[in-house]
């Protein structure tokens, strides 16, 4: 059910929303932009995008424009009384259907040099900028507007993903040889800093905007080898030739059980389950803030990736004969792409994606990490994946070192954001 009937906006949003820049708000108009307008703006309104992050939207947005939902793309500029697009700050937002969770893809000036040379009379005397380039009046402005979509709409979550933002200095933490080992070769924040210190702050307009920053995800990859097979690597082993952890198993035996997503009941028990495995989860952890378990597993299932027989409960068998014990989960989606060896064929599992991995925590620091890995390309392998792939959060070092040591290569990093609807 949609508020579609009632389109007024609840007061206290609107004054929670520009209270402070009531009167440069004010002196700024909101408009719909158009598709043919969209098409011919998009490659300057990209331009300080790096190009993984401009291809990634340019994508979703053509995804959203052959499917049956055009029409819940939102697309606004903002700008002083009849806003010319060149001079305005244009948003981007789609309305998932069937969903209480929207997402933003893209705000910023529609011509990223318009605010460097603009005087206070080109924008009614706003000078306040959050950070360089970063209008908070245009932000609250766009922010309103969107409310207002996403209030109509029974939204209650959106969603954000920006190139990722430069790490604050931190001091040198320690790290044991297995969890360095693991993490060479991923990019490090100097890294990071040098690839977008051209940019101004690519975080400016989520903070002005209201937005928590979530983390920030490393995006890896895994792929089968020539003719077809996948990697499978026993437990980490530390210098002595023994296991990292005291004490574990020499390979732990777990076994992947299918969930049936047409029974209620196991429905409910999985959502249980993914809440378990969230106590105390480094990945991510701002998001319990706005999202339980039961939010999240219901997201899951309404993307076009959701593949419910690709969801397992993950359990251990000691003994043969021994009752499994479940020991967490796992979600996976299928992407269909042209299978690689044969580009004219469509191959319905061609990439695999590891949507979430859990471990309940007093099974975690025990190789079930790496074994769940194996387990997952063994998954793979029977469905004829080409590639497996996922993200994690930067600051889960224990689930970098898992990934990495399965030998995954990094492909790219971004920075999530997070906000209730009102």
């Amino acid at each position: 059910m949609t508020r579609e009937s009632n389109p007024s906006l609840p007061s206290n949003l609107a004054a929670a929303a520009g209270e402070s820049h009531a009167e440069q708000v004010n002196s700024l108009s909101v408009r719909d932009v158009t598709l043919a307008e969209l098409a011919t703006l998009l490659p300057h309104a990209f331009s300080r995008l790096s190009p993984t992050r401009a291809s990634l939207i340019t994508d979703q947005i053509q995804d959203i424009l052959r499917s049956e939902h055009k029409e819940r793309l939102v697309c606004l500029a903002a700008g002083a009384g009849q806003p010319d697009l060149n001079e305005s700050v244009m948003a981007i937002a789609f309305l998932a259907p069937e969903s209480d969770t929207a997402t933003i893809l893209h705000v910023d000036w529609v011509q990223p040099s318009f605010p460097l040379r603009r005087t206070p009379a080109t924008v009614r005397g706003d000078t306040r900028l959050s950070a360089p380039c970063v209008s908070k009046s245009h932000a609250i402005a766009i922010w309103q507007q969107l409310a207002l979509n996403f209030w109509r709409a029974d939204v209650r979550f959106i969603q954000w993903a920006t190139d990722a933002v430069a790490p604050q200095p931190t001091a040198p933490q320690s790290a044991d040889s297995a969890t360095t080992e693991a993490t060479s070769g991923m990019q490090s924040p100097e890294v990071l800093s040098s690839e977008i210190q051209s940019r101004p702050d690519v975080g400016s307009w989520p903070r002005a905007m209201g937005f928590t920053r979530l983390g920030t995800l490393q995006y890896l990859s895994l792929n089968a080898d020539a003719t077809g097979s996948w990697p499978h690597r026993g437990p980490h082993r530390g210098r002595q030739g023994t296991n990292e952890n005291s004490g574990a198993r020499e390979q732990r035996n777990v076994i992947a059980i299918p969930l049936d997503a047409t029974d209620a009941t196991q429905m409910t028990a999985f959502e249980d389950l993914v809440e378990r495995t969230y106590v105390d989860s480094l990945d991510c952890p701002p998001l319990v803030q706005f999202r339980t378990a039961q939010d999240i597993v219901r997201n899951y299932r309404s993307v076009e990736t959701y593949s419910p027989d690709l969801w397992y409960t993950v359990a251990e068998v000691c003994q043969a004969g021994d009752e499994p014990s479940t020991i967490g989960c796992v979600i996976l989606a299928r992407h269909p792409a042209p299978s690689a060896s044969q580009p004219a064929q469509i191959n319905p599992a061609c990439v695999i994606e590891l949507v979430y991995m859990g471990i309940i925590p007093e099974y975690r620091g025990r190789d079930y990490g790496q074994a769940i890995i194996r387990m997952i390309t063994k998954v793979c392998q029977q469905h004829g994946t080409e590639r497996l792939i996922l993200a994690v959060d930067q600051a889960n070092p224990p689930a970098l070192a898992i990934y990495r040591r399965s030998g995954m290569l990094p492909l790219f990093r971004e920075t999530v954001w997070g906000r209730s609807a009102v």
